[in-house]
């Protein structure tokens, strides 16, 4: 099918210190892809499932709005700002990675983060719920995993 349609295909060893991921990330900001949704990155192997999650936070991706999706998640990174529109889902979780993330404000959640931080460890980040149509975080420092789930 691949070749028939005539879609690039790059072939590499399965001995690398890359994941398969990680190289097609590389490929596509190389071609300067502002916008990425990465599918199929979760499942059946948990190591694979963190380390894709992680690589949201890799520095060489910080310029790229890179979501990892499924039928009933959205999992970026947040830097600094972003908003969440409560159709892609009302339950919101923000995991701070590599340290501690200090908020400016957020706006339109049950649990305001208001001047407020987060550290790696305690789950105090997790399901936090969308009040209105649009929520807001504003990050003073760190980054977070933001997951939005749809259902939960």
């Amino acid at each position: 099918w691949l070749k028939s349609n005539e879609v690039g295909l790059q072939m590499f060893s399965s001995d690398k210190d890359e994941t398969d991921l990680e190289l097609a990330l590389l490929e596509l900001v190389h071609k300067c892809y502002q916008r990425i949704e990465v599918v199929a990155a979760l499942g059946l192997r948990v190591d694979h499932e963190l380390a894709n999650l992680m690589l949201l936070s890799d520095d060489r991706f910080a310029n790229v709005d890179i979501r990892i999706v499924s039928e009933t998640q959205q999992i970026r990174v947040v830097r600094d700002t972003a908003s969440f529109d409560l159709a892609d889902g009302g339950t919101l979780s923000l995991i701070p990675v590599h340290g501690e993330a200090k908020f400016k404000s957020t706006t339109g959640l049950k649990w305001e983060l208001n001047n407020d931080s987060l550290v790696p460890g305690p789950a105090r980040g997790v399901s936090n719920e969308l009040t209105s149509e649009i929520a807001t975080i504003e990050i003073e420092s760190g980054q977070v995993l933001a997951i939005q789930t749809k259902g939960a």
